[in-house]
């Protein structure tokens, strides 16, 4: 009962700022802000996760038990460097090995309206692109493949919606900064973690791509949708994840912990597959909302954020696939930021007499 309890109150609490956050008045000047300093935050996660590849030992966090636990956790969880010494993978805010991978992904993806904005001041586009080298070598050192993926991805998203507005020069800018600083990425990259940075990547183009990630994640997948045969309605709250290990009654077969390696099979256990339609649905909605406003051409400043926020809600769906990602900071973090950009739009829109709907196109 009692990680049953703990496991609804955490899912309230990430997708809690869908409820209060409309119930603040926001306009565009105080958003900028919201999404500036979320920008910065990341970007100086991106940093700290270069920084303590650089100087091993230092800056370092106090790791999570439950990484240092699991067995082999030193070799899965380390970078070799150059200097022949084995450190952990960039933790950047975080206390997990490579949790810096997720605020490289964000470093670069939010940097990006800053870039392109006619808003931005040159030392913010300066500023811009820094945040991309720092957040692209980031990735590269957490040794995290999805998280350059998913950034590609997105980028190629981003340009896309330049494109799509007709804004050719925006687009071709994007896509040349981003070769550029990709390769000064890796180079910073390589030059702390040769040997292992090349290993690791050089997997992406040498491998099957379906046979790698059925390797490493794919099985998780398979048993999250086989699972719907045991668990229709889910097998019980607070049965896997954090709440489980603090909270969790391991006495019996039928209220003892679940292994949950995705957010999928997360869903699974709590609430089987009516969870994970309507969480899905919930995601698909907020994908439809972004792309509505990006495609539209009454408010340019809106089409920025809502090209960003539709990037990221990409990243986030393909995060489904990797982790928990709703049951983490970063879920709470998208629903919040979400939120935010909805209360500000609605804002906006009804003080000039219009009004946006994430069901129906954007005139």
């Amino acid at each position: 009962m009692r990680s049953a309890a703990a496991e609804i109150l955490l899912n309230a609490a990430i997708l809690g700022p869908c409820l209060w956050v409309n119930r603040f008045t926001l306009n565009l000047k105080i958003f900028r802000w919201i999404f500036t300093i979320f920008w910065l935050f990341n970007f100086s996660a991106a940093i700290l996760g270069v920084l303590q590849a650089r100087y091993p030992g230092s800056f370092e966090p106090k790791i999570s038990t439950l990484i240092l636990e699991r067995e082999h956790a030193v070799d899965t969880y380390s970078i070799e460097l150059d200097t022949g010494e084995k450190t952990w993978r960039p933790f950047g805010f975080s206390d997990v090995p490579g949790g810096a991978a997720a605020s490289g992904v964000l470093a670069v993806l939010f940097s990006i309206n800053a870039l392109l904005s006619d808003r931005s001041r040159y030392y913010s586009k300066i500023l811009a692109v820094m945040s991309i080298l720092a957040g692209i070598s980031c990735i590269f050192l957490c040794q995290i493949r999805s998280s350059l993926i998913v950034t590609a991805v997105g980028v190629l998203i981003l340009s896309s919606f330049y494109g799509m507005r007709g804004d050719w020069k925006r687009s071709i800018i994007l896509l040349g900064t981003m070769t550029i600083t990709a390769i000064m990425g890796y180079i910073t990259a390589t030059s702390m973690a040769s040997e292992a940075v090349s290993r690791r990547f050089s997997t992406l183009v040498e491998s099957d791509s379906s046979d790698l990630y059925y390797k490493s994640r794919g099985v998780f997948l398979e048993h999250a949708f086989t699972g719907l045969a045991d668990f229709p309605l889910g097998a019980g709250l607070g049965r896997s994840g954090m709440m489980n290990a603090y909270f969790g009654d391991n006495s019996s077969e039928y209220t003892g912990s679940l292994w949950a390696e995705l957010q999928w099979e997360s869903w699974l256990y709590d609430g089987g597959l009516p969870l994970m339609v309507l969480y899905f649905g919930l995601i698909l909605r907020t994908l439809f909302y972004c792309y509505k406003i990006a495609t539209s051409k009454d408010h340019p400043e809106f089409n920025g954020y809502a090209s960003v926020l539709f990037a990221w809600t990409f990243a986030i769906i393909s995060n489904t696939f990797s982790y928990s990602v709703f049951l983490s900071q970063t879920g709470l973090e998208f629903w919040f930021i979400i939120s935010c950009f909805v209360a500000t739009v609605d804002s906006e829109t009804h003080s000039e007499g219009r009004e946006y709907s994430p069901l129906e196109p954007v005139q």
